[in-house]
């Protein structure tokens, strides 16, 4: 039971949630066998390790790798659209999953996608 209490606390905190996935990601607990390398190159490169997420069912590292991929190109209206969408399946990350979409808003208000940028259209 403790245990379950720490990890709740921990994942329902946004700070410590956060340094909660950088550990992870930096253990290559999300990698799929895979080593990761120190620095993630590209935006792109995150889309595609949260691509292997998501065909792995790894749904917690699909939001990590599109957490970085937003985070390397913040002005990217289609990561921000994805990670929402991802993080909207979870019920206490919700109210990120707001921010990120209100942010693809923001960038191209005028984008007709946007909602159907889901997590699942990635998966081909």
């Amino acid at each position: 039971m403790e245990a379950l209490t720490l990890a709740y606390k921990t994942l329902t905190d946004d700070t410590t949630r956060r340094k909660y996935d950088e550990h992870l990601a930096a253990s290559g607990s999300f990698t799929l066998g895979r080593h990761q390398s120190e620095l993630q190159k590209t935006a792109e490169d995150c889309m595609e390790k949260a691509r292997e997420c998501f065909k792995g069912q790894n749904s917690g590292g699909a939001i990590l790798w599109l957490r970085k991929a937003a985070e390397i190109e913040p002005n990217s209206q289609k990561y921000h659209a994805l990670l929402a969408r991802a993080l909207s399946a979870v019920a206490p990350l919700r109210h990120e999953a707001i921010e990120h979409f209100e942010k693809a808003v923001e960038i191209d208000p005028w984008n007709t996608t946007c909602a159907s940028n889901s997590p699942h259209s990635m998966r081909t």
